[in-house]
């Protein structure tokens, strides 16, 4: 018997793998980058970030700038780079599979193909974390070691936020003053607006949370449930989204930092491209997702590799940030 592992691995297989597993969820992409659009090139055109992001992104060349020719700075594309994981299967585990049958291979396969997507959204969740800064500062392997995938959209607004949240002083009916000055500073730089979100870093929250717990301001209509804390209407999420930094030692990295607020203008174009993918097994075609087996011959085996090429495009005058604690 001989198992044609190619067979599960073909676009059209792939696709009913994931369609076969259970959606997967991420803080900040789920929230904030609910538009997902499969781009069918490999690299962005400048128009189409100038309709995201109002000005032209500048990325660090050599690593994902595809420079203008004649021009020192000039750039016309934004090249993204592709996030690719492996997993070797031998000659030894392929003759094994034989006595799984073809459903068991299958299942094997979606096992495979399960693992592999996880590793590539959790990547696109870092990527979309650090993006809500303005910039997307990520480690990127080469041949000679790591280096760093740098891309800036654009600086985002900020908000000084002068008597801070954890002070004794500091009112219920102030932070909802700091939280409506900082949906206008979106409004005024932007347009956008009609619906923010607010993310509160972990001590920013716990000092609300016990400011409406410890002294109720009856004139305020303020609770804490666990959906997030509401303030007349105004609610603010815990930034429960984060990411391992590979560059230190994976330490967790918070979507966003324990003492910062950040409002997120939602109705603002923000969206997440997944850009063709450089792979003749894949047709050359743009998917969230695609595996393939490739035979190596030292060991004898397979290293199926997973791919994908997610870019998250944020609108940094839809993002506003403050110190809050």
């Amino acid at each position: 018997m001989q198992v044609n592992i190619r067979q599960y691995f073909t676009p059209a297989a792939v696709a009913q793998h994931l369609e076969a597993l259970p959606v997967l969820e991420t803080f900040i992409m789920d929230l904030i980058y609910g538009n997902r659009i499969t781009h069918p090139l490999p690299v962005l055109g400048v128009d189409e970030l100038l309709s995201i992001t109002g000005n032209v992104p500048v990325v660090r060349r050599g690593t994902a700038a595809y420079p203008l020719s004649g021009e020192s700075k000039g750039i016309t594309y934004l090249e993204p780079q592709p996030v690719d994981v492996s997993s070797f299967l031998g000659a030894v585990d392929l003759n094994n599979l034989k006595l799984l049958g073809d459903q068991g291979i299958e299942y094997w396969v979606r096992g495979k193909v399960d693992t592999q997507r996880r590793a590539v959204r959790s990547t696109t969740e870092a990527m979309a974390c650090q993006s809500l800064s303005g910039s997307i500062a990520y480690p990127m392997k080469t041949d000679s070691g790591l280096d760093t995938y740098s891309v800036n959209f654009g600086s985002i607004l900020s908000q000084t936020i002068t008597v801070k949240w954890d002070h004794v002083d500091k009112t219920l009916a102030t932070i909802l003053l700091d939280l409506i000055a900082m949906g206008n500073v979106i409004k005024r730089a932007s347009g956008y607006g009609s619906k923010i979100v607010y993310l509160a870093g972990q001590d920013v929250y716990i000092a609300v949370a016990n400011k409406i717990l410890g002294v109720q301001d009856a004139k305020i209509n303020a609770q804490v449930t666990e959906k997030g804390i509401t303030i007349a209407g105004f609610t603010i999420l815990l930034a429960t989204g984060g990411y391992k930094d590979l560059a230190n030692a994976g330490a967790w990295v918070p979507s966003v930092a324990d003492d910062k607020i950040v409002a997120v203008a939602v109705d603002a174009p923000f969206k997440l491209f997944y850009c063709a993918l450089d792979d003749l097994d894949a047709n050359l075609l743009p998917m969230p997702f695609f595996s393939k087996p490739v035979k190596m011959d030292n060991p004898s085996g397979y290293n199926i590799i997973g791919m994908s090429k997610p870019v998250p495009v944020p609108v940094p005058k839809a993002i506003c940030a403050g110190t809050a604690i």
